[in-house]
């Protein structure tokens, strides 16, 4: 499962080191391309990314007027969608004017196991609590007046002589089951850029969100939460001279 922790991660990186900017420029068609390079923001966290959605007095106020950049591209596949590349990442998007709306998503599910529990019969029943187990099917409770049981045909009773009871030979004890759990967790990342173009200039926001639901009645109480992150970038489009311009980490240097 890709825990929530990591999700933000990968939000932030995805953010810190490429944000997502981009921008359109009126009239590309299949094959065409334009390249901007952005400054963006310092990140601000919604208050649910903090325990109790409340930012920490710590840094609320926290402000800097220093910004990353990186230089993005977006070009006009051979079927006429639009795409961003940002380096780390590419974004399918679509195209209104001088407006362009980027996104993607990654989901991630899964089904935590049950418990396993013994039960010879495979009746749904733990042996234990079971009032009449009958694992060979001979009609007799092996629990009390059955002489013999053997479903694996080892020679062995499966009683207690047969360390591993194996019928269909999967290396596997056949009077253990696990009963499933009955519930999923869902973690997922979202990302949205939207931006507009003016001349050669570009302004947006890149939103990213990262969050984790459980569906089921045994559920993890309080287990659903998100954290939205936003970051607003600018920038002008360039002629690239290199083709690794600007493909740097967008780390800051004060």
């Amino acid at each position: 499962m890709l825990a929530l922790r990591n999700l933000r991660t990968l939000a932030g990186a995805v953010i810190a080191t490429s944000l997502l900017g981009a921008a359109g420029c009126g009239g590309l068609g299949p094959g065409d391309y334009v390249t901007y390079r952005v400054a963006f923001d310092d990140t601000r966290p919604a208050a649910s990314c903090y325990p109790g959605d409340e930012i920490p007095t710590s840094i609320k106020d926290d402000k800097t007027t220093f910004r990353n950049g990186s230089t993005f591209l977006i070009y006009i596949a051979s079927d006429e969608e639009a795409l961003l590349d940002t380096g780390d990442v590419v974004l399918n998007g679509s195209i209104d004017g001088d407006s362009y709306s980027f996104s993607g998503k990654v989901t991630d599910v899964e089904y935590p196991p049950g418990q396993t529990i013994l039960d010879s019969d495979h009746d749904g029943i733990e042996d234990f609590q079971d009032p009449l187990v009958d694992a060979d099917n001979d009609g007799l409770d092996d629990q009390n007046t059955d002489p013999m049981v053997d479903v694996d045909n080892d020679g062995l009773d499966d009683r207690g002589q047969d360390t591993i009871v194996d019928a269909n030979n999967d290396g596997e004890d056949d009077r253990y089951v696990e009963i499933p759990s009955g519930i999923k967790f869902i973690d997922t990342l979202s990302l949205t850029i939207d931006m507009t173009v003016d001349g050669s200039a570009v302004t947006g926001t890149s939103k990213s969100k990262t969050a984790q639901s459980c569906e089921g009645a045994t559920c993890p109480l309080e287990y659903d939460v998100s954290c939205t992150r936003t970051t607003d970038f600018k920038g002008v489009e360039i002629e690239e001279t290199e083709p690794d311009f600007g493909s740097s980490d967008g780390s800051a240097s004060p």
